[in-house]
């Protein structure tokens, strides 16, 4: 079991807090440093926003492995997709706190938006 002092999570049993009040402004700086990329309605590439979000927090790649339970390599592989398992991605929503739903169901929103001023 690989256990990380600094944000107490445990790799076999994620006891990670969800989204609290201070969190919600940074997660607001990172989707409008993106609205761009939304506005356009282009694909998500989840692997690079995860690792946009990872380098954010200043984490190294090796960090996130353990969290995993990942070899390194694995990481790196995660971060070349442009889809993901929904299971992992909540995996990893927790391990980052972060919600990368929130990423898709923004841009289901904004193509809402778009068939309906048409």
């Amino acid at each position: 079991m690989v256990h990380d002092r600094e944000s107490g999570v445990n790799c076999l049993c994620l006891s990670v807090r969800w989204v609290s009040g201070r969190y919600l402004k940074m997660w607001a700086s990172f989707a409008n440093s993106f609205t761009s990329f939304f506005m356009s309605n282009a694909p998500i590439h989840i692997g690079r926003l995860i690792k946009a979000e990872l380098d954010r927090q200043g984490r190294k790649a090796q960090w996130f492995a353990d969290q995993l339970c990942f070899e390194r390599t694995n990481v790196y592989n995660i971060f070349r997709r442009q889809s993901i398992d929904a299971n992992l991605l909540l995996r990893i929503s927790q391990i980052l706190q972060y919600d990368f739903f929130a990423l898709y169901s923004q841009q289901v929103s904004n193509v809402e938006n778009s068939s309906t001023n048409n």
